[in-house]
């Protein structure tokens, strides 16, 4: 994860994205990764707009920018 987000800061990335499971979060977070307390939507191909999974921890790691905005998220794609 550390090569990843390396690799990312010099691609000029704004931050990192990522979904896990709430086990994970913990270790996620001794990275530098932080938990968002966003909804987040994604498309489902039966169902059309639908909120992810409450098993889904969303967490987001600072780059360019040092908070994520606030608000929902919409993937505006499928899983």
């Amino acid at each position: 994860m550390s090569l990843t987000m390396k690799e990312a800061s010099r691609r000029r990335f704004d931050a990192g994205l990522l979904f896990c499971t709430d086990e994970m979060e913990a270790i996620y977070g001794r990275m530098g990764w932080h938990k968002l307390n966003s909804d987040v939507f994604m498309l489902d191909k039966e169902k059309g707009k639908i909120k992810i999974s409450a098993k889904n921890t969303t967490m987001f790691y600072p780059l360019g920018k040092r908070q994520f905005p606030p608000g929902d998220m919409d993937l505006a794609g499928v899983d």
